[in-house]
C-alpha cells in the first residue's frame, strides 16, 4: 500500500479524506519555499513600474505570481481557471492607478487585486485574446477572433456586457504552428473618453464611448491586407495607436500609426522580412521596433522622422521577445538561435552587448524590465507552441547580467519507486525529492533542467527524460533546448543516523525531446521522439543502455507524421516482444493510430486506426485496450489477428486498469468508474469532481479524484 499511496503525493497541498484504515501521508513540497499556492508554467511577465512589482502569469497552475522588487519576495494568487499558453502579452493589462491586474483566461476574465491578494473571475461567452483597461473606472474592453461582439467588463457591477460590432467570427483551433497575435486590437484613451477597436479582417477602426460603451463612429484603414496584426503600443500624448501588419505568408508589410482623432494616419511600408515578433513602441522617441524570428535584423521605424527605417544587424535570427528601457534608450532582445540576449543602443543603432548562455527558448514571447531595480525578468521555460516548462522566473541584474532563479512553485511531474519505503518525485524545474513512507523528505538538486518523465531501468537504475523543447535537429539546432536522458544510479550510504541515499548521474544529450520511454527484456531502452514538421515517425533505440546518441540506430517507421507532440503512449509487451505506440490524429477530429512494432527487428508489424484522442493503453494475454477520450469508447485489439472492436463507455474515458482479468476504466467527463470486461457495470463516483488516475493494488482499485475544493483518494472493493 505504501508504494501506491506515495503515488498520490503528485498533488500535494490538498485535503485527502478517506477511510480510517487507509493511511495517507501528505507531503507539502511548497513549505520549503514559504508558499501556500503553487505557481508553475511561466508564460507572461509584466513589470508594474509605479508599484515596484512584477507580475508573472502561470499557465500550468491557475495562479498569478506577484514579486516585490524591493526584496524579491513573492506570493501566488489563485485564480479560477488556467491561462491558455497561446495567449500573448495583449492578454495581460495593468491598471496603474490601482495596481489591479487583468488577465484573459480560458473563456474567462480574471481581475487580481495585489493589495488584498484576491482575485475575481468572470466567465465569457467566447475565448477573447486582448484586454484594454479604462483606468478611470476599472472597466475593460475585450476582443478576439472568435466573437462578433466586444466584451465590456463593468468593474462596479462585476459583470460583462456585449457590444455588437463585427460581421465575422472564427473558432480558436490548433494550428500546429506559432499562434498568431490577436487580429482584433483594443486601446483606451481616457483623456479623449474613447476606446479604439481595430478589426484586422476588414481593416476597420471603431471608436467607442467609454461611458456608455456605444460605437461612436467607424472608418476604414487604408492598409494592406494582413492576417496577423501586432500591437506595438499606444501613445496617450499623441493620441495614436501603433500596429504592425503581417500577411498570411508571414511577410511584415507595414507599420501604422492610427490617429485616434481621425485626422491623419501614417503608414510606412516595410521591407517584407518574415515573422516579426517582440514588436514594441518607444513613446519617448515615437518609434516602432520590429525584431524578426527569421532574420538577424531589427527594424526601427521613426514616426518622428517621417517613417525613416533603420536596419540594425544583430548576430542571429530567432528574435522573439523584447524589453525596452526608455530612459537609457536601450533595447533587450531575446534570441533563441543560440539562447542569448542582445543589448542594443537605440541612440547609435548598434549592438553593444551579447549575453551568452541565457537559456532563451523558441517562441518565448514575453519579458520585461524593471528600471528602478535594474532587473530584467525572463520567463525561461515559456514557449507558446510546445508548452511551458519549469516553475520559476529568471532575473538578470543589470548591467553585468548576473543571474538569479526565483522559484515560484514546486510542480511534481514524475514519480519512481526506489524501494519499498522510498520513492523519488521529480518536479518540473530542476529538483527531485526523496520521499519516504513516514512523510520525511530529502531534496536533491538535479544537474539538468525541466524533468519530463521517468522509468525504472533494467538494473534498478532510473532513466529521466528531460528538456524544454523538441529540437529542430538536424535542420536547425537550438542551443538552449537541452534535451536528453539522465541515468540515475541510487546507492545506499551506511550511516549511524537516518538512512540516506547517494545518487550518481550519467547525462546523455539527445537532440529531440522524448515523450515516452520503455525498456525491453534485453535491457534496451526505447523512446519516442517528437517529429518536426512532416517526416516519418521514428523511435530512438539504445540497445546497451544510455550511451552516446547514434542517429543510425533509430528505428524509422513508414508512417508519415506532421502534427507535433502527438506520440503519447509507448508500451512494451514482454510476452510477444513487441512495442505498442499510440499517437493522436493529425487534427483534433482525426482518429488516433496504434502501431505494433517488433522490438527485436524494429519492423512495423501492423498499424490501425483507433478512436479520437487515445489516452491510455493496457495489455493482457490476448488483447490490447486503448481508451479513446473524445470518442467515448475503448478500442479492443486482438494481439494475434489484430481485429479491433469498440466498446462504448461513459463520457471521456481516461485511465484503464486490469485487475484479476477484469477491465476497468474511469471516465473523466461523466465522473464514473466502469467495469467493461467480462461484465459491464457502471459505478457513479459519489463526489462532485473528476477522476484522474486509476491503479490496482492487492485486489483493490484506487482512484485519485479532484474538484475545485478537494483532492481525494478513493478505494473501491470490486468484491463488495
Amino acid at each position: 500500500m505504501k508504494r501506491l499511496i506515495l503515488l498520490f503525493l503528485l498533488l500535494p497541498l490538498l485535503s485527502v479524506p478517506g477511510r480510517a484504515e487507509i493511511r495517507v501521508t501528505e507531503v507539502n513540497f511548497l513549505e520549503s519555499l514559504g508558499l501556500d499556492v503553487n505557481g508553475a508554467g511561466p508564460l507572461l511577465v509584466k513589470c508594474d513600474r509605479a508599484a515596484n512589482r512584477t507580475i508573472l502569469v502561470n499557465t500550468y497552475t491557475s495562479s498569478i505570481t506577484l514579486i516585490d522588487d524591493k526584496d524579491m519576495s513573492l506570493v501566488n494568487i489563485p485564480i479560477a481557471s488556467r491561462i491558455p499558453q497561446y495567449l500573448k502579452d495583449e492578454a495581460l493589462a495593468l491598471d496603474e492607478r490601482t495596481g489591479r491586474v487583468y488577465i484573459i483566461g480560458e473563456k474567462s476574465l480574471h481581475v487580481v487585486d495585489p493589495v488584498s491578494r484576491t482575485s475575481m473571475t468572470l466567465a465569457t461567452r467566447s475565448q477573447f485574446e486582448m484586454v484594454a483597461v479604462d483606468e478611470n473606472t476599472g472597466n475593460a474592453f475585450l476582443v478576439g477572433r472568435s466573437d462578433r461582439q466586444i466584451g465590456w467588463f463593468l468593474y462596479e457591477k462585476r459583470e460583462i456586457q456585449y457590444i455588437p460590432c463585427f460581421d465575422r467570427a472564427e473558432p480558436m483551433i490548433n494550428l500546429n504552428a506559432t499562434p498568431p497575435p490577436p487580429i482584433r486590437k483594443a486601446a483606451v484613451d481616457e483623456s479623449l473618453n474613447i476606446a479604439l477597436i481595430t478589426d484586422g479582417y476588414t481593416h476597420t477602426l471603431f471608436t467607442l464611448c467609454l461611458d456608455r460603451g456605444r460605437i461612436l463612429r467607424k472608418r476604414p484603414l487604408d492598409v494592406k491586407k494582413g492576417t496577423r496584426w501586432h500591437t506595438a503600443g499606444y501613445s496617450d500624448a499623441r493620441h495614436a495607436f501603433y500596429v504592425v501588419i503581417e500577411t498570411d505568408a508571414r511577410k511584415v508589410v507595414q507599420a501604422v500609426r492610427i490617429d485616434a482623432a481621425d485626422v491623419m494616419d501614417i503608414i510606412v511600408d516595410l521591407p517584407e522580412y518574415s515573422e516579426g515578433v517582440g514588436i514594441t513602441y518607444n513613446a519617448v522617441t515615437d518609434e516602432v521596433i520590429v525584431p524578426y524570428d527569421n532574420h538577424p535584423n531589427v527594424h526601427v521605424i521613426s514616426f518622428a522622422r517621417d517613417g525613416e527605417i533603420s536596419d540594425i544587424q544583430v548576430p542571429a535570427y530567432g528574435n522573439d521577445a523584447t524589453a525596452l528601457d526608455e530612459t537609457r534608450n536601450r533595447l533587450y532582445v531575446a534570441s533563441w538561435a543560440y539562447g542569448e540576449i542582445d543589448v542594443i543602443d537605440l541612440d547609435t543603432r548598434t549592438l553593444v552587448k551579447r549575453v551568452k548562455d541565457a537559456g532563451i527558448l523558441p517562441h518565448q514571447f514575453s519579458m520585461d524590465l524593471q528600471p528602478s531595480a535594474g532587473r530584467l525578468y525572463v520567463p525561461l521555460g515559456a514557449t507558446a507552441v510546445n508548452g511551458s516548462h519549469g516553475a520559476a522566473v529568471t532575473v538578470f541584474s543589470l548591467p553585468d547580467f548576473t543571474r538569479e532563479k526565483i522559484l515560484t512553485g514546486w510542480a511534481p511531474v514524475a514519480i519512481a519507486p526506489l524501494n519499498e519505503e522510498t520513492c523519488l518525485v521529480f518536479n518540473s524545474e530542476d529538483a527531485m525529492a526523496e520521499v519516504r513512507a513516514d512523510g520525511s523528505v530529502i531534496g536533491h538538486r538535479l544537474p539538468v533542467d525541466y524533468p519530463r518523465h521517468t522509468i525504472v531501468g533494467p538494473e534498478d537504475n532510473l532513466y529521466l527524460a528531460y528538456g524544454p523543447h523538441q529540437s529542430y535537429w538536424p535542420s536547425v539546432y537550438i542551443w538552449a533546448a537541452r534535451n536528453g536522458i539522465l541515468e540515475i544510479e541510487p546507492n545506499a550510504i551506511e550511516t549511524s543516523g537516518p538512512f540516506h541515499m547517494n545518487f550518481q548521474y550519467f547525462d546523455r544529450r539527445v537532440p529531440r525531446l522524448s515523450q515516452a520511454m520503455t525498456v525491453d527484456k534485453r535491457g534496451g531502452l526505447w523512446m519516442q521522439q517528437n517529429n518536426w514538421g512532416g517526416e516519418n515517425l521514428f523511435l530512438a533505440h539504445f540497445p546497451e543502455g544510455i550511451r552516446q546518441f547514434q542517429p543510425m540506430k533509430r528505428v524509422e517507421i513508414s508512417e508519415r507524421v506532421l502534427r507535433e507532440t502527438t506520440q503519447r503512449v509507448l508500451r512494451y509487451d514482454e510476452e510477444t516482444d513487441r512495442l505498442y505506440l499510440v499517437r493522436i490524429g493529425e487534427t483534433d477530429s482525426d482518429p488516433g493510430r496504434l502501431l505494433i512494432i517488433d522490438a527485436k527487428t524494429g519492423g512495423l508489424i501492423q498499424s490501425l486506426n483507433i478512436g479520437v484522442t487515445p489516452a491510455d493503453l493496457v495489455v493482457d494475454a490476448d488483447h490490447l485496450y486503448v481508451s479513446d477520450f473524445d470518442d467515448h469508447t475503448v478500442t479492443i485489439v486482438d494481439k494475434q489477428t489484430f481485429a479491433a472492436e469498440k466498446l462504448a463507455t461513459d463520457r471521456q474515458p481516461l485511465d484503464l486498469c486490469l485487475l484479476e482479468g477484469n477491465l476497468w476504466v474511469i471516465s473523466h467527463g461523466s465522473n464514473t468508474l466502469q467495469q467493461l470486461k467480462p461484465l459491464r457495470k457502471t459505478f457513479p463516483i459519489p463526489f462532485d469532481g473528476r477522476p484522474d488516475l486509476l491503479q490496482a493494488f492487492e485486489g483493490m482499485l484506487y482512484i485519485t479524484h479532484h474538484s475545485d475544493s478537494f483532492f481525494r483518494v478513493l478505494r473501491f472493493d470490486p468484491e463488495s
